[in-house]
């Protein structure tokens, strides 16, 4: 459950991915300037990374689980 500032920080980094995403699919496509479309495309890609990050740093913390990846046995 989240209280007090971890839950304002997460909810607040979820609402910048989400407004990021919102204005990269409905925004950038009108932007006839293709220098621009990449140029916040990467600056959204970056930011969004970073969110994430924070986030599943913060959920670390809190429970102490690490986040890995699963590899199915057949892959290795």
């Amino acid at each position: 459950m989240q209280l007090g500032g971890e839950g304002f920080a997460v909810g607040f980094l979820y609402t910048t991915v989400g407004l990021l995403l919102g204005v990269v699919t409905h925004v950038l496509v009108r932007v006839n300037n293709r220098s621009a479309q990449q140029v916040v495309m990467g600056v959204a890609l970056v930011v969004s990374f970073w969110a994430v990050k924070k986030v599943v740093s913060l959920d670390n913390w809190k429970t102490g689980y690490g986040v890995h990846a699963f590899w199915p046995p057949r892959w290795r």
